[in-house]
Formats: structure tokens, C-alpha cells, sequence
């Protein structure tokens, strides 16, 4: 025989099973990311910043060669609003 439970023990279950859910979704996450990164990786990705952290992801993912091409043309496509903006600037 089940007994009800009341709000405030159905409010603690819940609040047990999003914690658990969360530590589960994180153990999950950290072995995806020791199945994708090297091990030398994983600990310089935890002392870094976050663009370390994201570099340390997207490397190994899409390869150093792919990276260079983005970053290059992003970093043309950022020189090329820089220019617009000051000779917008320059023009009012």
C-alpha cells in the first residue's frame, strides 16, 4: 500500500532527482570529453581560460588545418567591419 506523499516530501524528491540528473549529466559529459580529447589536453583545458577550454574541444574535432581557415577568414571578416565602421565614422 502507497501512502501520499505530501507537498513538501514530493518537493524534496524532486529536488533529490534534478540534483542527481545533474551529476549524472555532468559525469557524462566529462567522459565525452576524455573520449575526444587527448589526455595531455585535459588538464591544460582545466587551467586555461575559457578560450582554452574551447580550443581544446574544437581542435581535435574539426583538425588544425580547418581551425587556421577559420580563423583566418574571421579574422578578415573582423578587419573588414573594423574598415567599414571607421570610414563610416570618418564620413558623418
Amino acid at each position: 500500500m502507497r501512502r501520499r506523499l505530501t507537498l513538501e516530501q514530493r518537493r524534496d524528491l524532486l529536488i533529490a532527482q534534478a540534483e542527481l540528473d545533474r551529476i549524472e549529466l555532468r559525469l557524462a559529459w566529462q567522459d565525452v570529453r576524455n573520449s575526444v580529447l587527448p589526455a595531455r589536453w585535459v588538464g591544460a583545458a582545466g587551467r586555461g581560460g575559457n578560450y582554452a577550454r574551447v580550443l581544446a574541444i574544437v581542435l581535435p574535432v574539426i583538425g588544425l588545418l580547418r581551425f587556421r581557415r577559420v580563423v583566418a577568414t574571421l579574422g578578415a571578416a573582423l578587419s573588414l567591419v573594423r574598415a567599414v565602421r571607421a570610414w563610416r565614422a570618418r564620413s558623418r
